[in-house]
């Protein structure tokens, strides 16, 4: 009877630990950088896609400063490129879809045409004062025919392989 018990209080340890390593809602592992998870929850909200400088000024927004850190972290992020196309705003599904583009172009075959009939309209700022709104589906043909969506740390836009 105390084997069974030390087995069953292992168990249930165990359940506690990784019911506190497992973030909710998005079943990823951790530990992850905290900078990469920040940066995904910063864009699965983000309201616009936004270049590498926006506005007379040219600043540069955290939204762009979050994608650049998921473009960085490379194959580290493609969990959560796949879950902004899947979960985020409209403005996300974008950023996701242009990250997915460069880290698992298989993964973005698969999801694109569900992405183009997405009809909601998002407001792109590529970069500079001038905005425009687009349909997500509209975005995602640019990114299909290899056209700039917006500029990443690479270069102007994503080239298919």
């Amino acid at each position: 009877m105390g084997d069974q018990m030390r087995i069953t209080v292992k168990v249930a340890i165990l359940a506690v630990l990784v019911a506190l390593i497992i973030r909710p809602g998005y079943a990823m592992l951790l530990p992850q950088d905290d900078s990469v998870r920040a940066a995904f929850e910063l864009l699965l909200k983000a309201g616009d896609v936004k270049g590498s400088s926006v506005g007379f000024a040219g600043r540069r927004p955290k939204e762009y400063d979050a994608f650049e850190t998921l473009w960085n972290a490379g194959k580290a992020a493609e969990d959560y490129a796949l879950k902004l196309v899947l979960d985020g705003t409209p403005a996300a599904r974008v950023y996701g879809a242009i990250l997915l583009l460069e880290l698992d172009e298989a993964a973005a075959r698969r999801e694109f045409p569900k992405l183009n009939k997405d009809k909601t309209t998002v407001m792109i700022w590529p970069g500079g004062c001038v905005g425009t709104q687009e349909t997500v589906s509209n975005l995602i043909r640019k990114l299909e025919n290899g056209e700039f969506v917006i500029r990443t740390p690479k270069g102007m836009g994503v080239r298919r392989k």
